[in-house]
């Protein structure tokens, strides 16, 4: 079943390439579906295999469900990488950091784009990256404006 959810990420994302834009979220769709079920079933095998799948493919299902002109499902589906993306990097930050960091960049540029500012900026606040901030940086240091003396 893993394999066929893989293949089916594969055919959406080819399937896309191509200007087959529904058949190419249709294939996502099922994709997603199934890693879903693989996770709740299955995850106790190896979840962060399971979760990081479910993150690409929710990933490429934000996309598709964008070009479909399906924004707001778009954005919830980006959103949930995003946060699959932040658990497996809590797991293994040498693995997942990187791309954690590069989808939350990316969903914060599009809810800026969509003209959701604040959602933009205190996105993931609650619950900040494995290592602070988004330069890696040590968590809690803040900058003030406090005259001196």
């Amino acid at each position: 079943q893993t394999r066929l959810a893989t293949g089916l990420t594969n055919l959406g994302v080819g399937l896309g390439s191509v200007d087959r834009h529904q058949k190419a979220l249709d294939a996502t769709q099922e994709s997603v579906a199934l890693l879903r079920t693989l996770l709740r079933t299955l995850a106790a095998g190896n979840p962060a295999a399971h979760q990081a799948n479910l993150a690409t493919a929710l990933g490429n299902l934000g996309a598709g469900l964008d070009q479909a002109g399906r924004h707001p499902e778009a954005l919830e589906a980006r959103t949930e990488s995003v946060r699959a993306y932040r658990e497996l990097a809590a797991r293994d930050p040498d693995l997942y950091q990187a791309e954690y960091q590069r989808s939350l960049g990316a969903l914060r540029r599009e809810y800026e784009q969509r003209g959701m500012r604040w959602e933009a900026i205190f996105h993931d606040l609650d619950d900040p990256p494995v290592g602070g901030g988004m330069d890696g940086g040590e968590a809690g240091g803040s900058v003030r404006d406090e005259p001196d003396g």
